[in-house]
């Protein structure tokens, strides 16, 4: 004779409920903090062994007429360095960090002399590595970077609709899919 075994289903109790609610409290109290202290250190700048560039080709979506017809072109944007840390981009952006790390493996570490409290101190130095990321503009670039620091699209809506196609393309380029998709999101609002 075999007998069937019924699952014993128990209702949850009640303070466990409220204690999990608690934990995703302190979760999320934790995760602006997280996202506080990142962002602290892409803008301080502090401890960067790479500096990413913006420039090249970038899209512009002409509305108006005037000189140009309407439609999508590309132009060239100035170049503007923004330095960063090499382990957070490896940690959070894989295709830049490969970009990077190509760069990084090509530079010599040079052994130099400092005068500290009048003492000479020996330590190895490098200067940080310079990648240029072509056809991603600066507003673009500074946005992107704050997302992989931060993972917070906060001024996505604040974009323009030219810098929203770039951040699109790096987004799509980079394999930041998030981005990409919030991005996707905000033009279609907009058109």
């Amino acid at each position: 004779f075999v007998e069937r075994l019924q699952p014993k289903i128990e209702e949850p109790r009640k303070y466990e409920t409220e204690k999990k609610t608690e934990e995703d409290q302190d979760n999320k109290v934790s995760n602006s903090s997280l996202e506080r202290d990142m962002g602290k250190l892409l803008d301080e700048k502090i401890l960067c062994d790479v500096i990413l560039r913006a420039g090249g080709e970038s899209t512009r979506l002409i509305t108006e007429t005037g000189s140009k017809p309407e439609g999508i072109h590309t132009e060239k944007s100035r170049r503007h360095n923004f330095p960063c840390h090499s382990e957070i981009l490896a940690c959070r952006c894989a295709r830049i960090s490969q970009v990077v790390q190509q760069h990084l493996s090509k530079v010599e570490r040079v052994l130099c002399v400092t005068k500290k409290d009048g003492n000479k101190v020996w330590g190895w130095e490098h200067k940080p590595v310079t990648v240029v990321l072509d056809g991603v503009s600066e507003p673009a670039l500074r946005v992107l970077l704050r997302f992989i620091y931060t993972g917070s699209p906060d001024s996505i809506g604040k974009l323009s609709a030219a810098t929203l196609l770039d951040l699109a393309w790096a987004s799509k380029v980079y394999g930041l899919d998030r981005l990409l998709g919030l991005c996707q999101n905000r033009i279609a609002r907009i058109l």
